[in-house]
């Protein structure tokens, strides 16, 4: 959960999860991404003596969309929450233009 004066600041930040390895439960690793940034690839930690794994959450959620077929139930006319700033906005258009056409 975002404390207070993160959530003020990062209005479009809907999750956050945190991968934690219990061999080093004081370390964490965090990825500060904006809309427009492509999500990262984060190791995702095994049990030793096992390493860890390449988890690329671009790949991932591509997936989660196409296999659930999110194309079919969103309604890409309509405005998303949260707001977007006019240079995110201008960036969505362009990117859901052909989504539209479908």
């Amino acid at each position: 959960m975002l404390v207070p004066l993160l959530r003020k600041r990062y209005t479009a930040m809907l999750e956050i999860y945190l991968v934690e390895d219990n061999a080093s439960e004081a370390v964490v690793d965090v990825w500060m991404l904006k809309l427009l940034d492509r999500l990262p690839v984060i190791p995702l930690p095994l049990r030793q003596p096992d390493p860890d794994v390449p988890l690329d959450l671009a790949a991932v959620l591509n997936a989660i969309y196409d296999e659930a077929a999110y194309n079919l139930s969103i309604d890409y006319r309509q405005v998303p929450p949260p707001p977007l700033s006019k240079s995110d906005n201008l960036w969505l258009e362009n990117l859901i233009v052909p989504l539209r056409e479908e």
